[in-house]
């Protein structure tokens, strides 16, 4: 799982990993680690000759994101981003490095890092990850927001095993084996991350999707040997822990989301309500009218009626079903507070987060847009929205 990926991106010619033409240097330094970690002689050969190769390619501490752009750094970050498998590759096989000297690398990549610091030019993700391996006593105080900035803190957790983000208060749901975390989506399921690889391997329950093939496994060998934790009490529904909103359910083999595309906020559980607070503006006709919108990702075991009954247009009140694999959810949109008058569209279509990765596939539909049409309404208008389970 971890050594297959770079294997298959692996240029004959020059024994790197590719980026099409170009060879970067985190997946490369990467799949040194990786070749390591196989701990067989041929293979810990190929990767001191690799890492001879790369080492040269540091400056003052930092490195191009690729090996064309020598000698330009334009990543403040990514020679920290790189010091993790640097100290694993170190403290692990030293013996097998024969006179590289690793140490001084590593010392200048704390030095560069700081400096940076002090400049105001390393993200804070970044910054919690040099500390955790120089200075663990004193780490900053920092909430990850995203699934890429809990790989960070978990790397970091790794390092110093001093973090107090750990993966027992991760936002994971490890019966679905989903991030409970914003993030995009692929083909209609969300986007495999590295923090579904550390927590699959945390819990010992990878999705189907995170055992794929993806590019994302070209990082994973930073994933260190950890205790299994235990599983908790099963869901069978889960929802995101911040903004926007998302319903999950189903299982690890195919996962299931609901998502609000628009400002909304959380009031209560069971049943979920949220409230949306429409802007000023009142928008004219077109695309911009559909202020709020649901999406649901397209499955042959999704069945969408309206009040009961089949239909492609619904009215504010009016109860949207959705049967799904044995479980039924109920959508229904009210006016909490102004006036106005609208009109619900069922229609296929793709979330923001699904569109922006979809590549030469732009012109296919991934999901059912549950879209809500205004037509006219006062300026300071709220609506409620209810979901049943």
């Amino acid at each position: 799982m971890n050594l297959s990926p770079y294997r298959k991106r692996q240029s004959p010619k020059t024994g790197f990993l590719h980026d099409g033409d170009a060879i970067p240097l985190l997946e490369n330094f990467s799949f040194v680690l990786a070749l390591l970690r196989t701990r067989t002689a041929e293979q810990m050969l190929e990767a001191k000759a690799h890492l001879e190769k790369l080492l040269p390619f540091e400056v003052d501490g930092s490195f191009p994101v690729y090996l064309h752009e020598f000698p330009h750094c334009r990543d403040s970050a990514l020679a920290i981003d790189i010091l993790p498998y640097l100290h694993y590759i170190s403290r692990d096989f030293r013996p097998a490095l024969g006179s590289l000297d690793l140490e001084r690398v590593i010392g200048r990549i704390v030095t560069h890092g700081y400096n940076m610091q002090r400049q105001g030019r390393l993200p804070l993700r970044a910054f919690y990850k040099l500390k955790s391996y120089f200075d663990p006593d004193s780490l900053p105080e920092w909430t990850p927001r995203t699934s890429e900035e809990w790989a960070d803190a978990l790397i970091a957790h790794q390092l110093s095993a001093s973090s107090s983000l750990t993966f027992k208060n991760a936002p994971w749901d490890p019966h679905l084996a989903c991030s409970l975390l914003p993030g995009s989506q692929y083909l209609g399921e969300p986007k495999v991350t590295l923090f579904d690889l550390f927590m699959g391997q945390a819990y010992q329950r990878f999705s189907k999707r995170a055992l794929e093939d993806h590019p994302i496994h070209l990082l994973s060998s930073i994933i260190q040997p950890m205790e299994s934790l235990s599983l908790p009490e099963e869901r069978p529904f889960a929802h995101s822990q911040t903004a926007p909103f998302v319903f999950y359910w189903g299982s690890p083999e195919q996962l299931h989301t609901l998502t609000c595309d628009g400002e909304t906020s959380l009031l209560e559980k069971e049943p979920y309500v949220l409230t949306c607070h429409l802007p000023p503006e009142v928008p004219s006709e077109g695309e911009a009218s559909y202020e709020v919108s649901f999406y649901l990702n397209l499955h042959p075991a999704h069945s969408l009626t309206i009040s009961g009954g089949k239909a492609n247009t619904f009215q504010i009140g009016e109860k949207i079903q959705i049967a799904s694999e044995g479980a039924t959810f109920t959508l229904q949109f009210d006016v909490l507070a102004g006036e106005g008058q609208f009109f619900g569209h069922l229609l296929r279509g793709n979330r923001p987060q699904q569109r922006a990765h979809q590549g030469e596939k732009r012109f296919e539909a991934y999901d059912w847009q549950i879209a809500l049409r205004t037509i006219r309404r006062t300026e300071a208008c709220t609506l409620r929205i209810t979901l049943f389970y």
